[in-house]
């Protein structure tokens, strides 16, 4: 399967394999296909916190932070050594900016603004998190050239 149509569907919901062995699927350490799967967990898991009105279970700061998940502990550390390539500059900024973005709609779900923070996540944040996807596999691909 490609892999720009297969982000597509996984970041959908759907749970297709990618079909590609993982030796092929290796960033330096991270194995694509599981990246993705932690990155879809991780904005589910936070979500489903939201929606059941536990916001105040997160730390704004840290949610916000491009570095403290698996991915960007990645980014900042064996996955630096991909820095040559364009795409590991463009997967980077847009880590961050989902990161940003993941925090202010915890920060206006604090506040009590939860119809701003559902709209940000259907506006945002879920394209965001496709964009990320695309990267990510922009990225590989690059590295497979």
């Amino acid at each position: 399967m490609e892999i720009r149509s297969w982000i597509k569907r996984r970041i959908e919901g759907e749970n297709v394999a990618l079909g590609v062995p993982a030796e092929r699927q290796n960033l330096n350490g991270l194995i694509f296909e599981e990246a993705i799967a932690f990155h879809i967990a991780w904005r589910e898991r936070w979500l489903t916190a939201l929606r059941e009105h536990r916001g105040n279970e997160f730390d704004v700061a840290q949610v916000s932070s491009d570095a403290v998940c698996k991915v960007g502990n990645w980014i900042y550390n064996e996955g630096a050594a991909l820095s040559r390539h364009p795409e590991y500059e463009h997967f980077r900024l847009l880590h961050a900016k989902f990161h940003t973005c993941a925090g202010k709609i915890v920060d206006l779900h604090q506040k009590g603004r939860f119809l701003d923070a559902f709209a940000a996540v259907s506006d945002e944040l879920m394209p965001l998190s496709e964009e990320v996807g695309l990267s990510l596999g922009a990225l590989l691909e690059a590295t497979q050239r």
